[in-house]
């Protein structure tokens, strides 16, 4: 009889052991889905591409120099041109192009420089640029020889169907002594104008996406720039799986157990951003709206709707419920349209995040969220 009362006793026991080890792990995992990374914001650079444009351009401006007569005067002048853009993989670019001006006189001129992206818009198929550049020109007879000044150019480049560019341009040409309407001065030479032109790819070499930057593209929000050094000096998958195991274990919620709850949640939610905002040009998890996915996970509330003024234009909101500290709710407001069809984030409420002023055109079961 003490056997079988014993039995029992310590079968109810064992249940009892067995039920509380599933809820303690019920618990954890709940508590995995909801936890917010620690966001540092780091930026590096994803997988590089080499490639080479052609851009054929033409242009409008003013032309202050030498007529072919010999006098000084400023005037109106079109242009045609033709560029190479070399893209090595680095964050410079390298530009090589010439043009010809049509005025009295024909002025030609070849520039060799630099292309420097310019981090202002976030949308990806827009991409805004400096070039700078030497300048070799001849502006006719008047100018002898062959001689060299400045280029400095201002734009943007529009990246669909078709590629085009948009430039504000200035070339400084010297100084030269001549005749004009007010007598014989030393004048400057300069052209300042406006370019449009059509870009297409001559070579394009994109790099296969490895594994490391894939690693790159998810690690750079919630990693130091000091792990991240430590990542980019890991030469072989061995030295990145033992620098994966270092990063996660800081970071483990439960280091007595085996599993890392943080890293399983973590790698589920970039591949969930990766399966959802992918497209050709990029990962998922590049995005705005797949980076605050991977930071804050799975929203509790999303709810998108139409612009009311423009069809073309979508916006979504995602709510997250008593996830930060101090806030009852957190807010995320998401753009797209036909032209920009990643969701591009707009405003939130959490501070630090990217946020501007709300829409005025939400319709009201979005704008109870943010107003």
């Amino acid at each position: 009889m003490n056997t079988l009362f014993w039995g029992i006793g310590r079968s109810f026991v064992l249940c009892h052991l067995l039920l509380l080890g599933s809820v303690l792990h019920a618990q954890t995992e709940d508590s995995s889905k909801s936890m917010i990374f620690s966001a540092n914001r780091f930026t590096g650079s994803g997988p590089k591409h080499s490639r080479l444009d052609g851009i054929a351009s033409l242009s409008i401006g003013t032309y202050h120099g030498f007529r072919s007569d010999g006098l000084y005067s400023t005037t109106l002048q079109p242009s045609v041109g033709f560029e190479f853009l070399a893209e090595p993989g680095g964050s410079l670019h390298l530009l090589l192009g010439g043009h010809v001006g049509f005025s009295d006189p024909v002025t030609t001129g070849v520039s060799f420089g630099l292309r420097i992206p310019t981090e202002i818009s976030k949308k990806p198929d827009l991409n805004v640029f400096t070039d700078i550049g030497i300048l070799f020109f001849d502006d006719a007879a008047f100018s002898g020889p062959i001689k060299y000044g400045a280029r400095i150019a201002f734009g943007a480049r529009t990246i669909g169907d078709v590629d085009m560019e948009y430039r504000l341009a200035g070339e400084w040409r010297g100084m030269a002594t001549g005749d004009s309407i007010e007598g014989y001065h030393t004048h400057a030479l300069w052209w300042i104008g406006a370019e449009v032109g059509v870009a297409f790819s001559l070579v394009r070499h994109a790099k296969p996406l490895s594994r490391k930057d894939s690693l790159r593209a998810a690690l750079r929000y919630i990693a130091t720039h000091e792990e991240m050094d430590d990542f980019d000096a890991a030469s072989s998958d061995e030295m990145l799986d033992r620098f994966l195991d270092r990063f996660w274990k800081i970071r483990d919620l439960t280091p007595s157990t085996k599993l890392n709850e943080s890293r399983i949640e973590f790698e589920r939610r970039v591949e969930t951003a990766n399966r959802m905002f992918s497209r050709s040009r990029h990962l998922g998890v590049t995005t705005d709206a797949g980076r605050v996915m991977t930071i804050y996970g799975q929203p509790d509330v999303i709810e998108s709707q139409h612009s009311s003024y423009d069809e073309g234009a979508e916006y979504m909101v995602w709510v997250y419920s008593g996830r930060l500290k101090n806030m009852s709710f957190a807010t995320f407001l998401f753009e797209r349209s036909n032209r920009w069809p990643d969701w591009e984030q707009i405003y939130s409420n959490v501070p630090g995040e990217i946020s501007g002023p709300a829409p005025q055109d939400l319709s009201p079961l979005l704008a109870r969220w943010i107003f």
